[in-house]
């Protein structure tokens, strides 16, 4: 089994333009909304391999439950920590006539202690023989201190072989 863990996923959505003109409306054409967040992407790929993946991470809100719509469902279980603050979104438009891409990421949701501890309790429960993605950015509430923990977590499991 692979594991993936996206801290900060995102519903990302994308669309085309004749022209993006400041000040003025732009209708968007060709609309595709997708589950993203670099985790996510390693998981699809390795499903789409072949591999039994299951995703998690944190999500929330509205966003959040648009993209577990989104998930394939071949070989990809998701096990993501409900949170009460809103899943992140990218928004990409790009210009029909240039190819030129406008891209706007929102910043992620802020969280709590209490959530991050549901992680890692999810998280102590995967098994040596399993193998451990982790990517992507960091959403507030996580500092690197804490990621590089529970990398230090899962190695020291897997020199003890529980």
């Amino acid at each position: 089994m692979i594991y993936t863990i996206t801290f900060n996923p995102a519903l990302d959505i994308s669309g085309v333009v004749d022209e993006l003109v400041p000040d003025e409306k732009s209708y968007v054409t060709n609309v595709i909304k997708t589950s993203g967040g670099n985790g996510v992407n390693a998981g699809i790929i390795a499903s789409r391999l072949g591999c039994k993946i299951t995703m998690t991470g944190f999500l929330g809100g509205s966003n959040g439950k648009e993209f577990k719509s989104l998930l394939p469902k071949d070989n990809i279980k998701e096990k993501f920590v409900t949170i009460e603050s809103g899943t992140r979104l990218n928004i990409t438009v790009s210009n029909s006539k240039t190819h030129k891409q406008t891209r706007l990421s929102f910043p992620g949701p802020h969280i709590t202690h209490a959530e991050w501890l549901d992680l890692e309790t999810y998280v102590a429960r995967i098994k040596v023989s399993d193998l451990v993605i982790i990517g992507g950015s960091l959403p507030a509430g996580i500092p690197a201190a804490k990621v590089a923990s529970l990398i230090s977590y899962l190695r020291k499991k897997e020199k003890l072989g529980k």
